[in-house]
């Protein structure tokens, strides 16, 4: 018996495609792609959207849903919707449909930015996933730990609200690495230069370092209304603008730590689990929605206060000061993105969920993807002594 699934999202992105590509792999020809957009070519260059699938299909044709889309979803068993408006597939859906609710958290610090008509706006939509989620056959994949304690507050999804994130391409990594090389530690800073992503922990953290003697270079990859913040005359950090994700997994190669600096507007950081699997040690602010599921502090990784940056300049300090600790964190870091969060692991999880929930049960996983998620809020992070 074929299971029709369709996963609809924004654009079929480089953290998508490969958990789609399992999907594929599982349901064959029953498994379609809708996406919202056509890719955007500044992304297409860096190879981060413009996928080209025999799965894929483009949710509008001349402004309005395409045939092919409609009958994709009226015939769905099983629907993952991302990021696009519920108003967009309501009226095609079955109402036995299995719908998975595929989310960030939806009360970033932004949120409080917005003006009383935009908070009521986003509020009746809220209120509606909340009626939505009533439904039982609908559950939240969190792609943030916070997700859960968010939709909560619109009693969504309750008891019904699963692990879940973001899954970049895995290489598999047979080579035993080498850190610290000729006395030179190389960190990695990667991500926007925006405010959020706080870019300017970087010159803090090399000053830092230049105080204690420690030898060093910061290797900052990506763009934005912040680049001029950045101490480009400083000989310790490199500037090496936007790059394909192919240069910038070979930079995760070449580096030992990597630093992500994120506050609460962060939704997931998938560039925590690329660098994992290359074997860097992840420095990883507490606010980031990947930090609760895949990191654990002085385990596979470090964790620090977001808003404390001498706490994030003491984590990096200590981690080059203890050279077989990082290694150790760094080791256990790769084992855990091949063990549980990578996309062919994930991805399998995702298709044996939709079987056995069109079989009449749910399958159950003790941790990683999948497994039941736990209600988090902000403060839940506190560092050991």
């Amino acid at each position: 018996m074929s299971i029709n699934v369709v996963f609809i999202a924004n654009v079929l992105c480089h953290h998508q495609v490969h958990i789609s590509d399992v999907l594929y792999s599982r349901f064959g020809k029953s498994f379609h792609f809708i996406q919202m957009r056509e890719p955007i070519e500044r992304r297409v260059r860096l190879k981060m959207e413009g996928f080209q699938r025999d799965y894929c299909v483009n949710y509008f044709d001349k402004g309005k849903i395409s045939e092919d889309s409609k009958k994709l979803l009226m015939e769905a068993d099983a629907v993952i919707w991302g990021s696009t408006n519920y108003k967009s597939i309501k009226k095609y859906l079955r109402k036995d449909v299995l719908l998975l609710r595929y989310s960030e958290r939806i009360f970033k610090p932004d949120y409080k930015k917005c003006s009383i008509f935009g908070k009521i706006k986003l509020n009746l939509s809220f209120k509606r996933l909340g009626y939505l989620s009533r439904h039982t056959n609908s559950y939240l994949l969190c792609a943030s730990a916070f997700a859960y304690s968010d939709y909560l507050k619109f009693n969504a999804f309750k008891g019904r609200a699963l692990k879940w994130g973001y899954f970049p391409k895995f290489d598999l990594n047979k080579n035993d690495k080498k850190y610290f090389q000729n006395g030179v530690v190389h960190l990695c800073w990667c991500s926007r230069l925006i405010d959020w992503k706080h870019p300017e922990y970087v010159n803090y953290l090399s000053d830092f370092l230049t105080r204690n003697r420690i030898n060093h270079i910061i290797h900052v990859l990506g763009d934005g209304p912040m680049k001029n913040i950045l101490n480009s005359s400083n000989p310790n950090i490199v500037l090496h603008g936007n790059v394909e994700t192919d240069e910038v997994r070979k930079i995760y190669e070449e580096s030992d730590i990597a630093l992500f600096t994120s506050d609460f507007n962060e939704g997931w950081g998938a560039g925590v689990s690329e660098a994992m699997n290359h074997k860097c040690l992840a420095v990883v602010s507490d606010a980031m929605g990947c930090a609760p599921f895949i990191v654990q502090n002085n385990v596979n990784g470090k964790i620090f206060k977001h808003d404390d940056i001498n706490e994030f300049c003491t984590c990096v300090l200590e981690s080059i000061l203890n050279k077989e600790k990082t290694i150790e964190y760094a080791n256990a870091g790769y084992n855990t993105i091949f063990n549980y969060w990578r996309p062919e692991v994930a991805g399998n999880r995702l298709a044996d969920f939709i079987i056995s929930k069109k079989h009449g049960n749910r399958v159950f996983f003790e941790d990683g993807p999948l497994s039941n998620a736990n209600i988090l809020t902000n403060g839940w992070f506190v560092r050991d002594e």
